[in-house]
């Protein structure tokens, strides 16, 4: 199933960089199941990505993440697994 924003742009620069996806996601406080999700483009970032993640790695947030994305911030409430954790 393609994603809905498409694969954002932090997905390859963070490999390229040698980061370890799951250890970010850890130090941003948020699980790595959203991490991969938001960088394939299935879901917005939560607030905590947006904040913290472009000084974690260096890279301005406009070059992580497309327009489309960082258009509207997450809404935690369109998660239909949510009740179940």
């Amino acid at each position: 199933m393609p994603s809905r924003f498409g694969p954002q742009p932090a997905r390859l620069l963070l490999r390229r960089r040698g980061y370890i996806l799951r250890d970010l996601a850890e130090q941003l406080g948020v699980g790595e199941r959203h991490f991969l999700n938001v960088l394939a483009g299935y879901t917005r970032p939560r607030p905590e990505v947006i904040k913290d993640l472009p000084s974690l790695v260096g890279i301005p947030l406009t070059k992580l993440f497309t327009e489309e994305v960082l258009a509207k911030p997450h809404d935690a409430s369109k998660n239909p697994w949510r009740e179940l954790s």
